[in-house]
């Protein structure tokens, strides 16, 4: 298969043959089956078909069939017939050809549906081409002057949907179509894109010319294309007269009355009606206020002026006492900062306000004074151990100043102390000493203010009394117990005075052991009432001697210390020791024989000797010594004083058992029943000896118990 391209030459060789005897060229149109004959060569001349004319300028040399100025009535099959000779004999060849002409595409002619659509339509491009031998493909290019030729897209389509367009698509649009043979682009065409500017449409009234006028401006800049705008009262005082983006309009401010309203139309091609803008001019209600404020560290000084409202806005700005413009204009606030110094005590400052509806400005003044302090008392006076607060006031605000306190060694007070307490109410700074002391806190209190323009002070005279001293005390009696670990003590005061209590020392004066030595007064009892004159006081080592002293004390005066004493020994007493030991020994005496006589009584079978020798022995003996009445009596009244004796010592022994926990009572119940049934049961136990040869007496036993 050969190629050609429309309207250009192409050359058909007839095999490899180069010099052949006799050359016969046909072609057959596609979709025939009829040759048509083309061109025919012997060697020496060559022949045309007039009709092959159809098919291009058509040439035959040698055996090459050339056509020039291609035609598509070319296409199809060609046949080359070549005879030839080899060896001295004739041959005849056949070649087949198909020859396929190519057409190029022409420049494409581009169109659009909408050439200036408004942001958010959509947008369709065509890139038309009349012929061409397909396949042909498209591309799109867009250029802007910011970013140049930029490629959009390839299809094979000859479309371009830009389904909602935008403010970038903006600019110059081509398209490109090319197939096999070549390519072409179209002329440019630009597409401008309508959109509204950003934001919303603004109005505004300004003050002019010095404040006298009232200027209206209308703003809406951007978008494409610009923004129609106009002034007026009302829709129906509307005019043809406006600008593009930015419309402004100057009335007198005195014509102008306060609460007027005015109104700015827009229009543009992507809205539907006129956007509308309303504005109202008036005077603030409030007054003008103006203030200097300090820094911290007074590093700065501010001026603040405020007037707030209004429409235009109020316009301030400050002035200095020389009328010196301090700064620039501003609307409704306007704060100017500047670096403080003490020749600017005393200085005014005004703030100035102006408004076009106005026929004159509005003033306010400042003025930076040095701080002033007053003191409530000059000079304080009061006992130790009181509390009292010093008081100092600061007139005016004064760039709010700084107050301090320092005491009476010049030392500046910052904080909350045990001894100090620092107080503000309002303008009033106060100072609390509180458990004042004689010497350490009498002096001179300095109150002191500063601010960014000045200092101020003030001072107070303190002074602490003393309370008088106390009367002098003696030490009327000094004396141990008897266990030699409490001391009794009692004073005496002499002399007149006022006191609140007294105190009691007490050191160590030496040791009973080889090795003395000294020490400081110890205070082992104070706060003592002043109407008590003695006390106890414990805690005492027997082996250490004391010396005791007693002072007395006004408040915080402390008296004179009372002579040193140290305690003296009780004095020595044996009677009550010998009177009780005495009655001890009888109670113990007389227990011990109740319970030998009990045992005895009880174990009569265990011991018959014993009891015969106690008892039996004893009756024999009365019985013989009774021969008349009177000696029965005499045994008896013996008896009596007898039991008497046992009955106090009975007592005596209630008298011990009390402390052993029985009650006398029980003891000797306990005793009584004991000897009532001892008895019978040696009844009971013993065989009855048999009866003597004399006819049985009374015996009556007496126990006496000596001490």
């Amino acid at each position: 298969m050969v190629k050609g391209v429309y309207n250009r030459s192409v050359r058909l060789a007839c095999g490899d043959i180069v010099q052949p005897m006799v050359v016969f060229w046909s072609f057959t149109k596609q979709g025939s089956l009829i040759p048509r004959a083309v061109a025919i060569s012997n060697g020496l001349e060559s022949r045309v078909e007039k009709a092959s004319a159809i098919l291009g300028e058509v040439s035959l040399k040698n055996s090459t069939l050339e056509i020039k100025k291609l035609q598509q009535a070319a296409e199809g099959h060609f046949m080359c017939q070549a005879m030839y000779e080899v060896d001295g004999e004739i041959k005849v060849a056949y070649f087949y050809l198909e020859l396929l002409v190519l057409v190029p595409v022409p420049k494409p002619f581009l169109q659009i549906n909408n050439s200036t659509p408004v942001e958010g339509m959509p947008v369709v491009m065509m890139c038309t081409v009349k012929e061409g031998t397909p396949p042909i493909a498209y591309s799109w290019q867009h250029y802007t002057n910011r970013d140049g030729m930029v490629v959009l897209a390839e299809a094979v389509t000859p479309l371009l949907n830009l389904t909602s367009a935008n403010r970038t698509y903006m600019g110059w649009y081509t398209c490109t179509a090319h197939n096999e043979v070549n390519s072409q682009t179209s002329n440019g065409m630009y597409l401008d894109v309508i959109y509204l500017p950003k934001g919303q449409l603004n109005c505004m009234s300004l003050p002019a010319s010095n404040f006298q006028d009232l200027a209206l401006h209308c703003l809406w800049p951007g978008g494409f294309p610009s923004v129609r705008l106009r002034w007026a009262k009302s829709r129906a005082e509307e005019t043809d007269v406006g600008s593009f983006s930015r419309a402004i309009q100057i009335h007198q401010g005195a014509d102008v009355p306060n609460g007027t309203s005015y109104i700015c139309l827009a229009s543009h091609p992507a809205l539907r009606k006129d956007a509308i803008c309303r504005t109202t001019v008036w005077v603030p209600n409030r007054s003008l206020t103006c203030s200097v404020i300090a820094t911290k560290l007074n590093e700065f000084l501010m001026l603040a002026c405020d007037w707030p409202g209004g429409n235009p806005q109020v316009t301030l700005w400050w002035r200095d006492w020389r009328h010196h413009v301090l700064g620039g204009t501003k609307p409704s606030h306007n704060v100017f900062i500047m670096k403080p110094n003490t020749t600017l005590g005393g200085k005014a400052f005004t703030c100035m306000a102006a408004h076009p509806l106005w026929a004159k400005t509005a003033e306010c003044h400042v003025q930076l004074e040095p701080p002033k302090l007053m003191v409530e008392w000059s000079k304080v006076s009061l006992f130790e151990g009181s509390e009292v607060q010093l008081a100092c006031f600061l007139q005016g605000a004064y760039l709010g100043s700084e107050v301090l306190w320092y005491n009476n060694k010049n030392q500046p007070i910052t904080a909350n102390t045990r001894k100090y307490h620092l107080q503000q109410e309002n303008t009033w700074f106060n100072l609390t000493l509180q458990d004042i002391e004689w010497i350490r806190d009498s002096g001179i209190y300095r109150c002191a203010a500063i601010n960014a323009v000045g200092n101020d002070s003030a001072t107070i005279s303190l002074q602490v009394k003393k309370y008088p001293n106390p009367p002098n005390v003696t030490i009327s009696r000094l004396m141990y117990t008897r266990p030699r670990t409490e001391v009794e003590l009692e004073w005496e005061t002499r002399g007149s005075g006022n006191l609140t209590g007294f105190v009691v020392q007490r050191r160590e004066a030496k040791k009973t052991g080889p090795k003395q030595m000294t020490s400081s007064w110890e205070t082992v009892a104070n706060n003592i009432d002043p109407d008590v004159r003695g006390r106890k006081l414990g805690g005492l080592d027997p082996a250490v001697v004391y010396a005791f002293r007693i002072l007395a004390v006004n408040h915080r005066t402390t008296g004179y210390p009372s002579e040193v004493k140290t305690p003296a020994d009780p004095p020595f007493n044996a009677y009550p020791v010998v009177i009780g030991a005495a009655m001890a020994g009888m109670i113990v005496a007389t227990v011990i024989s109740l319970l030998v006589f009990q045992y005895i009584i009880r174990n009569r079978e265990n011991n018959p000797r014993l009891h015969d020798l106690l008892f039996r022995m004893a009756g024999a003996e009365t019985r013989e010594q009774i021969r008349t009445p009177e000696d029965a009596e005499m045994p008896t009244g013996i008896s009596d004083a007898a039991n008497e004796q046992v009955e106090e010592a009975s007592e005596q022994v209630g008298e011990t058992s009390t402390t052993t926990g029985e009650t006398p009572a029980e003891a000797i119940q306990e005793e009584a029943v004991v000897t009532s049934e001892d008895p019978s049961r040696a009844q009971e136990g013993v065989p009855a000896p048999s009866p003597p040869p004399e006819d049985p007496v009374n015996v009556t036993i007496t126990v006496t118990a000596t001490p």
